[in-house]
């Protein structure tokens, strides 16, 4: 009876040894090249870090175009009716166009602080990658 015991245990923990051999099999095959992909891939501060990239860009574009011309347009449209019938009507069309000459260097300014913003927000992507890739290589 003891015999029949140790079989099932020895057998239970063959199966066991086994089963973890396999998943040790499974991250060995991944080289060290896909495991730094996957990591980049699904890292969720290296997304922030990419976001904050978009949100820097977004903000050059904006700076940008507060130093270009704008164009403004209105229209207008009346019809009035007294007690007498009388009737008239009106309407009005206005375009403006308009351009900063000099504001003090204030536009300028702005465009090189978003010029650097886009270049730091870049920076910090790239090293949030390199850290990457060196955690998941010691870690390989």
């Amino acid at each position: 009876m003891r015999i029949g015991r140790m079989k099932k245990a020895v057998t239970l923990l063959a199966g066991i040894l086994l089963w973890n051999c396999n998943g040790l099999a499974d991250a060995a095959e991944l080289s060290i090249d896909e495991a730094v992909q996957l990591a980049l891939e699904q890292n969720i501060e290296l997304q922030i870090t990419e976001k904050g990239e978009e949100t820097a860009a977004a903000d050059l574009k904006a700076a940008r175009a507060a130093n270009s011309f704008s164009v403004k347009t209105n229209a207008k449209y009346s019809v009035n009716k007294s007690k007498d019938n009388s009737h008239s009507e009106g309407s009005s069309e206005d375009i403006s166009v308009s351009l900063p000459i000099y504001n003090g260097g204030k536009n300028r300014a702005n465009i090189k602080s978003s010029e650097l913003g886009v270049e730091a927000a870049e920076l910090l992507t790239e090293r949030k990658r390199e850290d990457i890739r060196l955690s998941v290589i010691k870690k390989y």
